[in-house]
């Protein structure tokens, strides 16, 4: 910018410098009317004067010939002495800052950091690259010893179907369970299992269970342990508490029928084979009658036998037969071993030393 520009800038003048809308820099006072407000005003004269009518108008009104006023101010007086001998016999709190406390690494409530400590693997996790190339020719699971087998055998004993050299399988009612030992995480594992239908002792075919998107089983650090989260997986939760519809106590091989009651009926192993050969051959046809009760179909057969006799037929049958339900499909069974009180032995995973019953469920 040249300085003809900058002269013209800083020596601006308004075409209308009488205005009403342009703001005035500058402040006409009256001197004489300042003096005055500044002499009159004395801010201690003030000051004093205001705080003695406060004072004055605040004092209480004592008589002294009023004896009540003078006890009730010599019982507030003793009041007031007793609320601080009492305040002074106190023990004086600790001053400063106040003390931080941080959570026990130890303790078995942990809400982050992983597993708990009773829960953590039994060895250390190494991720160097030989440790790593070392387990990656390791089976994921480790081999059993023979007490370690023998210790499970004897804990579930009857309920013992298979016996792996690394793993135990055991089948309780409507599930099953596997232990073995993680070669990962070093830690003992109980798994829920899911056998077929109809379940077969030959031919251990069975899958993780699993619910939503994780399966149930729980590790434990020691043997024993898992024996005991196993036994409580057996007796609660959604693996234990199992309701059952019915039970199969007989079946009918020509007319491809099972037969349901309330109790449930012990087959020897014979009799179970013949069950499981007759269901696999036969699985899409199989219905479920129930014992003592007339269905449908029992009313039919009657009717078909009175006509080849020449029998009268009652007009209301055909009454009868809708209110009559027809036999249920054979779905949902699931067998399991129980124990057999004649065996004396200890052979608990051979199939022929134990007796089975059969369970209709309302769901997989």
């Amino acid at each position: 910018m040249s300085k003809g520009k900058k002269t013209e800038l800083f020596d601006y003048q308004p075409s209308n410098p009488r205005d009403p809308k342009m703001p005035t820099l500058t402040v006409d006072f009256d001197e004489q009317q300042v003096e005055k407000e500044t002499e009159s005003w004395n801010p201690e004269s003030n000051f004093e004067s205001s705080t003695k009518k406060e004072v004055e108008s605040k004092k209480p009104e004592v008589i002294g010939s009023n004896n009540k006023a003078k006890q009730g101010a010599k019982s507030i007086i003793d009041r007031l002495k007793a609320i601080k001998d009492e305040a002074e016999g106190k023990p004086k709190e600790k001053e400063g800052p106040s003390e931080l406390v941080m959570p026990d690494p130890n303790s078995e409530n942990r809400l982050y950091a992983g597993y708990r400590p009773s829960a953590s693997s039994a060895s250390p996790v190494k991720r160097d690259a030989q440790t790593l190339i070392k387990n990656s020719h390791k089976q994921a699971r480790e081999k059993l010893k023979p007490q370690e087998i023998e210790k499970i055998v004897k804990f579930f004993k009857h309920k013992v179907v298979k016996i792996n050299r690394t793993e135990v399988v055991l089948k309780n009612n409507k599930y099953g369970f596997e232990i073995y030992n993680n070669n990962v995480d070093g830690r003992w594992w109980v798994a829920a299992t899911c056998h077929e239908e109809l379940w077969n002792p030959r031919k251990q075919n069975y899958i993780s269970f699993w619910s939503g998107n994780t399966f149930i089983g729980y590790g434990q650090a020691t043997l024993k342990e898992t024996l005991e989260k196993a036994e409580e997986l057996m007796n609660y939760g959604r693996t234990g508490n199992i309701i059952w519809k019915d039970f199969a106590v007989d079946w009918n091989e020509k007319g491809n029928r099972f037969i349901a009651s309330n109790t449930a009926r012990k087959f020897t192993w014979k009799e179970y084979q013949k069950i499981v050969k007759w269901y696999d051959e036969n699985k899409i046809w199989i219905l479920v009658k129930q014992q003592g009760v007339v269905d449908y179909e029992d009313l039919m057969n009657e009717t078909k036998a009175k006509k080849a006799r020449g029998e009268k037929i009652n007009p209301m049958t055909s009454v009868q037969a809708k209110l009559l339900d027809p036999p249920r499909k054979a779905q949902f069974l699931f067998g399991y071993p129980v124990k057999d009180p004649k065996y004396k032995g200890e052979d608990y995973a051979n199939p022929e030393n134990k007796l089975y019953e059969i369970g209709f469920a309302y769901a997989e």
